[in-house]
């Protein structure tokens, strides 16, 4: 897992449950990108976490929103 998306991946578990936006992943990972980026970034975490345990599916996009980590998960 590359650094930016270790950043993304602590910033959804600072607080599971609350949706993140496109913005604050954007703050939290030092970068100034497109939202179509975290998405890309969201797809790589997505599979990194599935090639270790299949069932994964712990974090959930709210269109247009941003992306929560469900407390599920947690």
């Amino acid at each position: 897992m590359s650094l930016t998306q270790f950043w993304i991946v602590q910033e959804l578990l600072t607080e599971p449950r609350q949706v993140k936006s496109y913005q604050q992943l954007m703050k939290a990972a030092k970068i100034y990108v497109e939202p179509n980026t975290i998405t890309a970034h969201i797809k790589t975490i997505r599979n990194r976490f599935k090639a270790i345990d299949e069932t994964f599916n712990c974090i959930k996009t709210e269109r247009g929103i941003g992306y929560r980590w469900l407390d599920t998960c947690v």
